[in-house]
């Protein structure tokens, strides 16, 4: 008698012939991309993506404009990301550009270490920040030779973070939350006062020669600088606040009663002009201001608002930005622009949202994705908010030990104690940062400013530091603040 086939071993054959069927087709097609996106890098010769001309076809949502675009992505450079299991890979094709995305990783990957070559300006090179370790053993492997043989030698890459130490702390400094944890018991908890930097205080990023130094104390004043190949950044970063609220009285029955402001509104109006030199233009502008929304109660959220002027002072030609404040309905952080021409006349139209992209406007139907925002990190909502730039700005890798002088940022204390999540000891730390402060202006020791000097309303780089930092501070007197 024949033996019955049995369904459930015919059912795993069938679904394992797919199953391989599944892994030919995608490592022929991993083979074909590796062909195009090798062609698309021999041809990339720009540090930056050209721009991409772009229909309302193009979007997600066709009910917004402003949405991210997510198919007919021309003339874009060459990325490749990677978790820690697996690989993202957009690539270029030859005509009419396709966005393909390979193995997205799953919510529990955990992210790769990102690699940055600190021997030249980021700015300057082609960006290969987010490239991970993985990635870049994946090239070695499949170009051995032209590796070795064309690269010159250049320093170590640096291993940077891609996210913090700690998640930040639950909002105890809100009014509502000192209401809801205290309402029936004597004592109030006050809230915790910021971290401010110390006169004489400085920050540097060597990926793009940035300097920063707080210039004064009151007004609190703090100077930067960076530069790179062709361009050169000057700015004075200072501000004044303003609170917008309406005086309410809230009765709490059988416990106390509390006037406070129940409006919600910081406005921060920034003063200082930044300067930027390219080539032979330069640039001035100011900012408009920002508003911290719903600090008392609610969702606390950030918007600027107002005009932005940037002038070009070579051919006095400009451009016109109007960030408009959020309503109910509708989208958020839009803002539109003109661009002057030197006679006056318009010369272009742009829109967008400055979280987003900026475009300029061809016509009623046609736009050009002039600038686009980088993805922020999966769980960017859990640690500040950062970009996955911002997460590396307070990280001491090993390249700064030795190199960054005592005043730098990143050797405070308190302020490393709070990112890893020990609020007791970054108080404690920082009343004594402060408290060494207030004994050397007590005896007329404050510190000056070592990295500017005030040109009327301005502060400008005198020079040097860079050069001191290559001999490790030799000669120079500079003393720790903490």
């Amino acid at each position: 008698m024949d033996a019955v086939p049995d369904p459930l071993h015919s059912s795993f054959h069938r679904l394992h012939l797919a199953l391989e069927t599944l892994k030919s087709q995608h490592t022929a097609l991993v083979a074909s991309m590796q062909a195009l996106t090798e062609i698309s890098q021999s041809n990339q010769g720009l540090p930056l993506p050209t721009t991409v001309e772009e229909g309302p076809s193009a979007f997600h949502n066709s009910s917004s404009q402003f949405s991210t675009p997510v198919s007919r992505l021309s003339k874009r450079a060459s990325v490749v990301t990677s978790g820690s299991g697996s690989i993202q890979e957009w690539f270029d094709a030859l005509d009419g550009a396709e966005e393909f995305v390979l193995d997205v990783p799953t919510l529990e990957e955990k992210p790769g270490r990102m690699l940055i070559d600190e021997s030249q300006s980021s700015l300057d090179q082609e960006d290969t920040s987010s490239i991970d370790t993985d990635v870049q053993e994946l090239d070695r492997k499949r170009h051995p030779a032209t590796t070795s043989a064309q690269s010159p030698p250049q320093s170590l890459p640096v291993k940077h973070r891609t996210q913090l130490p700690s998640p930040p702390v639950s909002d105890e400094g809100s009014l509502f939350a000192i209401l809801k944890k205290n309402v029936g018991k004597v004592k109030i908890i006050s809230a915790e006062s910021a971290f401010n930097p110390m006169l004489g205080e400085t920050f540097e990023d060597s990926r793009m020669q940035f300097i920063a130094e707080k210039v004064r104390h009151n007004p609190l004043e703090i100077a930067y600088h960076a530069e790179g190949r062709n361009w050169v950044l000057n700015a004075t970063s200072s501000g004044r606040t303003k609170f917008w609220g309406m005086r309410r009285r809230y009765m709490l029955p059988n416990y106390f009663r509390m006037p406070f402001l129940a409006g919600k509104s910081l406005e921060i109006i920034p003063l200082g002009t930044t300067r930027l030199k390219i080539d032979k233009d330069h640039y001035v502008w100011n900012k408009p201001s920002s508003f911290v929304r719903n600090i008392m109660v609610g969702t606390k959220y950030l918007e600027h608002t107002g005009q932005m002027t940037i002038e070009n002072t070579r051919d006095q030609t400009r451009c016109v930005l109007d960030f408009k404040p959020n309503g109910y309905w509708g989208p958020s952080n839009v803002v539109t622009g003109v661009v002057y021409g030197p006679r006056g006349d318009i010369a272009m139209h742009l829109e967008g949202k400055w979280d987003d992209q900026m475009t300029q406007t061809l016509d009623s139907s046609n736009f050009r994705v002039l600038w686009r925002s980088t993805p922020f990190p999966k769980n960017a909502h859990e640690f500040y908010g950062f970009t996955s730039f911002g997460i590396t700005l307070n990280e001491l890798t090993d390249d700064l030990f030795g190199k960054i002088p005592p005043t730098d940022s990143r050797l405070r204390p308190d302020v490393r104690a709070l990112e890893e999540g020990d609020t007791d000891k970054a108080e404690e730390q920082k009343s004594a940062v402060e408290e060494k402060q207030r004994e050397r202006r007590k005896q007329g020791k404050d510190r000056n400013p070592r990295w500017f000097k005030q040109q009327g309303d301005e502060w400008v780089y005198v020079g040097g530091y860079w050069e001191a930092r290559e001999q490790r501070w030799k000669g120079e007197d500079i003393q720790p603040l903490w």
